[in-house]
């Protein structure tokens, strides 16, 4: 369970990492 849990908290990172650097290239494309 423990092995799950952690790697849905890296996934959720990842996502959110994702989503930063997706924000920026908006920023920098407008």
């Amino acid at each position: 369970m423990k092995l799950r849990d952690s790697l849905a908290e890296n996934k959720s990172i990842r996502l959110q990492a994702e989503a930063e650097t997706w924000q920026d290239a908006v920023k920098i494309r407008r």
